[in-house]
């Protein structure tokens, strides 16, 4: 809360510094695997004639583009950075 005070006196001249903290590599690829899973469902769903599954389809591939992302700021690859942006934004 020493932070909170600090900004409490002085508003305009205080800038906070945020820290971020990347997920490791075995928890990205545990998102990847549950995604995997759930892509599965989705088709199952969409083959027995549910009309949501294309809305969990398209929002899977979306979660999928943004754990991409995750891991392309955390192992500073440019490239993918500016992709998966491009997708999602």
């Amino acid at each position: 809360f020493v932070i909170l005070d600090e900004f409490i006196k002085n508003p305009h001249g205080y800038n906070p510094v945020f820290q971020y903290h990347f997920p490791n590599d075995d928890k990205i690829e545990s998102l990847h695997e549950s995604l995997r899973n759930l892509t599965r469902k989705a088709y199952e769903f969409k083959s027995s004639g549910f009309i949501i599954a294309d809305l969990y389809l398209e929002k899977i591939e979306e979660i999928k583009n943004k754990l991409s992302l995750v891991r392309a700021y955390k192992d500073e690859d440019f490239s993918s950075i500016l992709h998966y942006n491009t997708l999602l934004f």
